[in-house]
């Protein structure tokens, strides 16, 4: 899958995930909740990396 231009994908393991919420993640520097978002550029690589774990 590849984002189209201006487009980001977000990306899962988790089958069941129906909406992606910021949160902030226990490992997290920042106090800031995020979604992490892949662009046009890294969205294959990411698919990618999603599938050799």
């Amino acid at each position: 899958m590849r984002a189209a231009e201006g487009e980001v994908l977000h990306f899962s393991e988790d089958p069941d995930i129906s909406r992606f919420v910021p949160h902030v993640a226990a490992t997290a520097r920042q106090p800031e909740a995020y979604v992490w978002a892949v662009d046009a550029a890294r969205s294959p690589d990411h698919k990618a990396l999603l599938a050799a774990q």
